[in-house]
Protein backbone atom coordinates (compact mmCIF):
# COMPACT_ATOMS: atom_id res chain seq x y z
CA UNK A 1 0.00 0.00 0.00
CA UNK A 2 3.45 2.65 0.68
CA UNK A 3 4.29 1.17 -2.80
CA UNK A 4 1.14 2.41 -4.05
CA UNK A 5 0.62 5.54 -2.67
CA UNK A 6 4.29 6.22 -3.68
CA UNK A 7 3.52 6.08 -6.98
CA UNK A 8 0.48 7.58 -7.30
CA UNK A 9 2.29 10.95 -6.14
CA UNK A 10 4.36 10.15 -8.68
CA UNK A 11 1.73 10.07 -10.61
CA UNK A 12 0.96 13.40 -9.45
CA UNK A 13 4.23 14.95 -9.82
CA UNK A 14 4.07 14.61 -13.27
CA UNK A 15 4.64 18.23 -14.88
CA UNK A 16 1.02 19.55 -15.63
CA UNK A 17 -0.80 16.66 -13.90
CA UNK A 18 -3.56 17.82 -11.98
CA UNK A 19 -3.92 20.62 -14.80
CA UNK A 20 -4.51 17.97 -17.34
CA UNK A 21 -7.11 15.99 -14.93
CA UNK A 22 -8.94 19.42 -14.36
CA UNK A 23 -8.81 19.76 -18.62
CA UNK A 24 -10.49 16.36 -18.90
CA UNK A 25 -12.99 16.71 -16.31
CA UNK A 26 -14.47 20.28 -17.83
CA UNK A 27 -14.68 17.89 -21.07
CA UNK A 28 -16.20 15.17 -19.86
CA UNK A 29 -18.74 17.79 -18.39
CA UNK A 30 -18.91 19.49 -22.23
CA UNK A 31 -18.95 16.47 -24.13
CA UNK A 32 -21.12 13.61 -22.06
CA UNK A 33 -24.25 15.54 -22.84
CA UNK A 34 -23.96 15.88 -26.49
CA UNK A 35 -22.79 11.83 -26.75
CA UNK A 36 -25.44 10.60 -24.46
CA UNK A 37 -28.05 12.03 -26.48
CA UNK A 38 -25.94 11.42 -30.56
CA UNK A 39 -25.45 7.55 -29.25
CA UNK A 40 -28.79 7.30 -26.89
CA UNK A 41 -26.33 6.31 -23.46
CA UNK A 42 -27.52 7.49 -19.99
CA UNK A 43 -26.04 10.97 -19.41
CA UNK A 44 -25.07 10.53 -15.96
CA UNK A 45 -23.13 6.98 -16.72
CA UNK A 46 -21.94 8.00 -19.49
CA UNK A 47 -19.81 11.37 -17.32
CA UNK A 48 -18.91 8.84 -14.84
CA UNK A 49 -17.30 7.18 -17.33
CA UNK A 50 -15.53 10.19 -19.29
CA UNK A 51 -14.35 11.00 -15.13
CA UNK A 52 -12.85 7.57 -15.22
CA UNK A 53 -11.25 8.04 -18.37
CA UNK A 54 -9.74 10.46 -17.13
CA UNK A 55 -6.42 9.34 -14.83
CA UNK A 56 -6.39 6.71 -17.70
CA UNK A 57 -5.20 9.08 -20.21
CA UNK A 58 -3.31 11.34 -17.86
CA UNK A 59 -1.22 8.51 -16.02
CA UNK A 60 -0.31 6.48 -18.54
CA UNK A 61 -0.37 8.35 -22.09
CA UNK A 62 3.38 10.46 -22.21
CA UNK A 63 2.75 13.83 -23.84
CA UNK A 64 6.40 14.06 -24.56
CA UNK A 65 7.86 11.73 -27.06
CA UNK A 66 11.87 12.03 -27.51
CA UNK A 67 12.51 8.95 -28.47
CA UNK A 68 9.98 8.71 -31.67
CA UNK A 69 12.95 9.01 -34.14
CA UNK A 70 15.10 6.81 -32.63
CA UNK A 71 14.15 2.93 -32.45
CA UNK A 72 10.43 3.54 -32.34
CA UNK A 73 9.64 0.98 -35.18
CA UNK A 74 11.88 -1.73 -33.74
CA UNK A 75 9.82 -1.10 -30.10
CA UNK A 76 6.67 -1.18 -31.56
CA UNK A 77 7.28 -4.57 -33.34
CA UNK A 78 8.63 -6.10 -29.96
CA UNK A 79 5.45 -4.98 -28.35
CA UNK A 80 3.34 -6.58 -31.13
CA UNK A 81 5.11 -9.51 -31.42
CA UNK A 82 5.47 -10.55 -27.88
CA UNK A 83 1.28 -11.12 -28.17
CA UNK A 84 2.19 -13.44 -31.05
CA UNK A 85 4.92 -15.72 -29.47
CA UNK A 86 3.80 -17.51 -27.22
CA UNK A 87 7.34 -17.47 -25.17
CA UNK A 88 7.22 -13.97 -25.24
CA UNK A 89 4.31 -13.54 -23.78
CA UNK A 90 4.67 -16.30 -20.97
CA UNK A 91 8.14 -14.41 -20.28
CA UNK A 92 6.07 -10.84 -19.89
CA UNK A 93 3.48 -12.49 -17.23
CA UNK A 94 6.52 -14.06 -15.61
CA UNK A 95 8.41 -10.58 -15.59
CA UNK A 96 9.34 -9.37 -12.31
CA UNK A 97 6.62 -6.86 -10.89
CA UNK A 98 5.82 -5.19 -7.67
CA UNK A 99 2.18 -6.76 -6.32
CA UNK A 100 1.34 -2.67 -6.25
CA UNK A 101 2.04 -2.04 -9.80
CA UNK A 102 -0.22 -4.94 -11.08
CA UNK A 103 -2.90 -3.99 -8.61
CA UNK A 104 -2.85 -0.58 -9.58
CA UNK A 105 -2.80 -1.56 -13.61
CA UNK A 106 -6.25 -3.45 -12.45
CA UNK A 107 -8.13 -0.61 -10.60
CA UNK A 108 -7.22 1.34 -13.29
CA UNK A 109 -9.54 0.45 -15.84
CA UNK A 110 -12.68 -1.04 -13.51
CA UNK A 111 -14.53 2.23 -13.16
CA UNK A 112 -14.07 2.55 -16.38
CA UNK A 113 -15.45 -0.87 -17.08
CA UNK A 114 -18.50 -0.52 -14.34
CA UNK A 115 -19.49 3.07 -15.90
CA UNK A 116 -18.97 2.33 -19.88
CA UNK A 117 -21.36 -0.90 -19.22
CA UNK A 118 -24.04 0.81 -17.35
CA UNK A 119 -24.14 4.37 -19.67
CA UNK A 120 -24.01 2.17 -22.84
CA UNK A 121 -25.56 -0.91 -21.99
CA UNK A 122 -23.20 -3.13 -23.27
CA UNK A 123 -20.72 -4.66 -21.47
CA UNK A 124 -18.86 -6.86 -23.99
CA UNK A 125 -18.18 -3.86 -26.29
CA UNK A 126 -16.89 -2.11 -23.36
CA UNK A 127 -14.89 -4.34 -22.51
CA UNK A 128 -13.79 -4.82 -26.21
CA UNK A 129 -13.48 -0.73 -26.47
CA UNK A 130 -11.34 -0.86 -23.13
CA UNK A 131 -9.11 -3.14 -24.36
CA UNK A 132 -8.27 -1.57 -27.52
CA UNK A 133 -7.61 1.64 -25.81
CA UNK A 134 -4.97 -0.51 -23.40
CA UNK A 135 -3.17 -1.52 -26.10
CA UNK A 136 -2.99 1.81 -28.08
CA UNK A 137 -1.56 3.54 -25.18
CA UNK A 138 0.95 0.40 -24.23
CA UNK A 139 1.46 1.22 -28.33
CA UNK A 140 2.38 4.62 -27.80
CA UNK A 141 4.49 3.95 -24.95
CA UNK A 142 6.42 1.72 -27.16
CA UNK A 143 6.62 4.46 -30.00
CA UNK A 144 7.22 7.49 -27.65
CA UNK A 145 10.16 5.89 -25.78
CA UNK A 146 9.40 7.13 -22.28
CA UNK A 147 8.09 4.48 -20.65
CA UNK A 148 8.29 0.29 -22.02
CA UNK A 149 5.48 -1.06 -23.44
CA UNK A 150 4.22 -4.25 -21.84
CA UNK A 151 2.00 -6.94 -22.67
CA UNK A 152 1.23 -8.40 -18.82
CA UNK A 153 0.29 -4.13 -18.51
CA UNK A 154 -2.09 -4.69 -20.62
CA UNK A 155 -3.44 -7.74 -19.69
CA UNK A 156 -4.22 -6.51 -16.18
CA UNK A 157 -5.93 -3.55 -17.86
CA UNK A 158 -8.17 -5.71 -19.95
CA UNK A 159 -8.77 -8.02 -17.01
CA UNK A 160 -9.84 -4.93 -15.20
CA UNK A 161 -11.76 -3.65 -17.77
CA UNK A 162 -13.71 -7.16 -17.71
CA UNK A 163 -14.39 -7.09 -14.61
CA UNK A 164 -15.94 -3.74 -14.30
CA UNK A 165 -18.11 -4.52 -17.24
CA UNK A 166 -18.93 -7.64 -15.02
CA UNK A 167 -20.25 -5.70 -12.69
CA UNK A 168 -21.84 -3.58 -14.94
CA UNK A 169 -23.49 -6.31 -16.45
CA UNK A 170 -25.13 -8.00 -12.60
CA UNK A 171 -26.43 -4.63 -11.95
CA UNK A 172 -28.19 -4.30 -15.72
CA UNK A 173 -29.42 -7.66 -15.04
CA UNK A 174 -30.49 -7.05 -11.61
CA UNK A 175 -32.36 -4.03 -12.16
CA UNK A 176 -34.01 -5.98 -15.15
CA UNK A 177 -35.44 -8.31 -12.38
CA UNK A 178 -36.89 -5.75 -9.82
CA UNK A 179 -38.72 -3.71 -12.44
CA UNK A 180 -42.69 -3.57 -11.94
CA UNK A 181 -42.81 -4.08 -15.27
CA UNK A 182 -40.88 -7.61 -15.40
CA UNK A 183 -43.76 -9.56 -15.17
CA UNK A 184 -45.64 -10.36 -18.60
CA UNK A 185 -48.95 -7.99 -18.46
CA UNK A 186 -52.27 -10.21 -19.75
CA UNK A 187 -53.57 -9.49 -23.14
CA UNK A 188 -54.92 -5.89 -23.06
CA UNK A 189 -58.46 -5.26 -24.13
CA UNK A 190 -58.67 -3.84 -27.64
CA UNK A 191 -59.62 0.35 -26.80
CA UNK A 192 -63.40 1.23 -28.04
CA UNK A 193 -63.32 3.00 -31.74
CA UNK A 194 -64.89 6.06 -31.40
CA UNK A 195 -68.50 6.96 -32.72
CA UNK A 196 -68.85 8.55 -36.08
CA UNK A 197 -69.58 11.92 -36.63
CA UNK A 198 -72.97 12.32 -37.63
CA UNK A 199 -73.75 13.61 -41.03
CA UNK A 200 -74.96 17.25 -41.68
CA UNK A 201 -76.43 19.05 -44.59
CA UNK A 202 -74.97 22.37 -46.51
CA UNK A 203 -77.07 24.12 -43.53
CA UNK A 204 -74.90 22.41 -40.58
CA UNK A 205 -78.02 21.01 -39.57
CA UNK A 206 -77.44 16.92 -38.18
CA UNK A 207 -79.35 14.76 -40.88
CA UNK A 208 -81.52 11.81 -39.29
CA UNK A 209 -80.00 8.28 -39.25
CA UNK A 210 -80.73 6.23 -41.55
CA UNK A 211 -83.36 3.39 -40.53
CA UNK A 212 -84.04 0.13 -42.53
CA UNK A 213 -87.78 -0.20 -43.12
CA UNK A 214 -89.07 -3.56 -44.43
CA UNK A 215 -91.58 -3.67 -46.58
CA UNK A 216 -94.94 -5.81 -45.33
CA UNK A 217 -96.71 -7.36 -47.97
CA UNK A 218 -100.29 -6.55 -48.43
CA UNK A 219 -102.46 -8.92 -47.28
CA UNK A 220 -104.80 -10.43 -49.47
CA UNK A 221 -108.58 -10.26 -49.08
CA UNK A 222 -110.16 -12.98 -50.10
CA UNK A 223 -112.59 -13.82 -52.69
CA UNK A 224 -114.81 -16.47 -54.17
CA UNK A 225 -114.51 -18.33 -57.62
CA UNK A 226 -118.39 -17.54 -59.26
CA UNK A 227 -117.15 -18.67 -62.61
CA UNK A 228 -117.85 -22.61 -62.11
CA UNK A 229 -121.84 -23.74 -62.40
CA UNK A 230 -123.77 -24.42 -59.28
CA UNK A 231 -123.06 -28.21 -59.87
CA UNK A 232 -119.09 -28.12 -59.83
CA UNK A 233 -119.16 -25.77 -57.23
CA UNK A 234 -117.43 -27.67 -54.10
CA UNK A 235 -116.09 -26.94 -50.70
CA UNK A 236 -112.53 -25.94 -52.03
CA UNK A 237 -113.95 -24.06 -55.17
CA UNK A 238 -115.25 -21.95 -52.03
CA UNK A 239 -112.24 -22.11 -50.12
CA UNK A 240 -110.86 -18.07 -50.08
CA UNK A 241 -107.77 -17.48 -52.11
CA UNK A 242 -105.41 -15.68 -50.26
Amino acid sequence: MTRMRYQLNLALDRPAAVALLLCCAIAAGVLFWPMSRLFRWRPGWTLLALLALAPILVFTVPVEAPGWQDGAIYRLAEYVRSFLRAATFQAELQAPASSDEQVANLLLFIPLGVAGALATRRAFRTAAAAATLSFGIEAWQAISGVRVASAADWIYNTGGACAGAAIGLLVLAARRLTRPDAIAPGPSPAPARPPAPAARNPHGDALPEPTLALSRRPEAEPTLDLSRRPEEMTTASLTPRW
